[in-house]
């Protein structure tokens, strides 16, 4: 077991995911944060409406996903609420904590642009018990025919990654996102979850469906902390179908998310490919 990953050296000791001398506030997690290629086509906006122009919309997105719109200066991030071969409903891509819905956006785009489907799941604050990651380095001892009762020679055999998220604040949102195709959702008119079901997914290919997982540190001031430091990234990783639920009158639900991590072969250190990187926006690959 190594970890070497857990710590970094500063004026005092910065935990991976916490603050100096060992102070350690809450966590977030942020999941499926990577981005997409852009979609053909362009669109406008007037009121909660938008329109698509070259392109089906249906036959790409879904009511529940997000898309990110290229416009200038700054990108829009936009929720679906409905859906049709031509047009979107648009839903902030904020939750309204009093309802639990997405209250309707209203844009005025005069000019067509693009936009990209965009996944990004706010998990929400961790529990207590936050975040565990075990990174497990396999060694084999090997013998050569022909030498004798000689000491084996040890070589590292491969790398194992799994992480377990104790997720304080799990919505159906949140859980249909993290358990991809296992928990599904109806939607009703208004873009709102319904219901959720739970199927089996047998010949489930994790490593393909596996996305970024995002993890911040709060800071003494009680906002998300802004040293970089703070947040780490994991590159690849899915969740299983595998929480334990309890829940009585006074209990808070916590739902424990268990997840394998994968190498990354598109980011690459020194010819290796990469699990984890802290401060991944200064991260330099090959």
């Amino acid at each position: 077991m190594s970890s070497g990953l857990l710590v970094i050296p500063n004026t005092g000791i910065v935990n991976i995911l916490g603050q100096k001398d060992g102070r350690v506030g809450p966590l977030k997690a942020f999941y499926r944060t990577s981005i997409k290629p852009l979609l053909p086509g362009t669109v406008t906006a007037v009121g909660d409406i938008l329109t698509f122009t070259g392109f089906d919309p249906s036959t790409k997105l879904k009511v529940g996903q997000y898309i990110c719109l290229e416009t200038s200066p700054a990108k829009t991030l936009v929720y679906i609420a409905d859906i049709d071969s031509t047009t979107i409903k648009m839903g902030s891509p904020d939750i309204d904590r009093d309802t639990g819905k997405h209250p309707s956006l209203s844009l005025t785009i005069g000019t067509a642009t693009q936009l990209r489907p965009w996944h990004v799941r706010d998990l929400g604050d961790l529990s207590e018990e936050g975040v565990k990651i075990t990174w497990d380095e396999k060694v084999a001892p090997t013998k050569f025919a022909g030498r004798g009762e000689t000491d084996a020679n040890h070589f590292s055999s491969g790398s194992e990654m799994k992480i377990n998220l104790a997720c304080a604040e799990m919505g159906l949102e949140e859980l249909v996102s993290a358990i991809d195709q296992s928990a599904l959702a109806d939607y009703d008119a208004n873009g709102d979850i319904a219901s959720v079901s739970f199927t089996q997914r047998l010949g489930y290919n994790f490593k393909k469906n596996a996305d970024s997982l995002d993890l911040f540190a709060y800071g003494e001031n009680g906002g998300i902390s802004t040293d970089p430091r703070d947040r780490a990234r994991i590159w690849l990783t899915n969740f299983r179908s595998a929480f334990e639920q309890q829940r009585n009158a006074n209990s808070q639900t916590v739902i424990n998310l268990e997840g394998f991590v994968y190498a990354d072969e598109k980011r690459k250190k020194d010819g290796k490919a990469v699990f984890m990187s802290i401060n991944p926006e200064a991260a330099v690959f090959d």
